[in-house]
């Protein structure tokens, strides 16, 4: 599928980007809880934003980076694993949503306390 995806968007976009060694191994062991659609979207993304015709790792949008550094460090304390993981639900859920009353109800809890963590992670709905 990520040769697929590469394939499409490489064409699409009329260019001959490849995907390095780890970054591809990242794309197999990531988790992707917005499946399919969620991987088309960040190859997508990085076939445009990258300059160099080789993607890396380091060229993943912080989100992913992230959760690839908590995963890889083990100095990473609860509060951070907690924030980071907060941090990216909802970016993820502020991408899908219209507002923050949908946003609060989607990540069962309150509309104040999602006014609150989008300031605090300087989040913004689309």
């Amino acid at each position: 599928m990520i040769q697929h995806f590469l394939g499409v968007v490489n064409q699409k976009y009329h260019l001959n980007k490849e995907i390095d060694y780890e970054l591809n191994d990242f794309f197999l062991n990531y988790s992707w809880p917005g499946n399919i659609r969620e991987l088309s979207n960040v190859i997508e993304r990085l076939v445009v934003t990258t300059r160099n015709d080789l993607l890396t790792i380091e060229n993943l949008p912080d989100e992913y980076k992230e959760i690839d550094n908590l995963e890889t460090h083990s100095s990473t304390t609860l509060k951070q694993a907690v924030e980071l993981a907060e941090q990216y639900m909802i970016r993820r859920a502020a991408s899908r949503y219209g507002n923050t009353y949908e946003l609060a109800k989607a990540l069962g809890t309150s509309q104040p306390t999602i006014v609150r963590k989008l300031s605090k992670y300087n989040i913004n709905l689309h």
